[in-house]
């Protein structure tokens, strides 16, 4: 599986941390799911994750990784800022999805 991925993607929550292995074609190679949230954890979270990929991958590997939940959260890796959005943020046009806002002027 190792020689094949591309990317790693990392969904850490609340109280699971859940890891997919990609290739190339974008097809799900391999996974892991353990019961280890941001808030359940102890101690670094970046070596939490560290520990995690080593466990399932049998090395830290160096493949791009991208990380989502509780991983921008304060108890996670790194806190993300965030910013509310208007109701009328999402229109008719469709173009926003439901987690991000459409730009606007001012809005950085």
């Amino acid at each position: 599986m190792k020689d094949r991925m591309i990317l790693i993607g990392v969904d850490w929550g609340a109280s699971n941390f859940r890891g997919w292995a990609f290739n190339e074609e974008g097809d799900v190679i391999g996974g892991i799911s353990v019961p280890d949230g941001v808030l359940t954890h102890s101690g670094d979270a970046m070596e939490r994750l560290k520990f995690h990929i080593t466990e399932w991958l049998g090395e830290w590997t160096q493949v791009p990784m991208i990380a989502c939940g509780g991983a921008g959260s304060s108890p996670g890796i790194l806190r993300n800022k965030l910013f509310a959005c208007a109701d009328d943020d999402f229109g008719p046009d469709k173009t926003s999805g439901p987690n991000e806002c459409p730009p606007f002027a001012g809005r950085p």
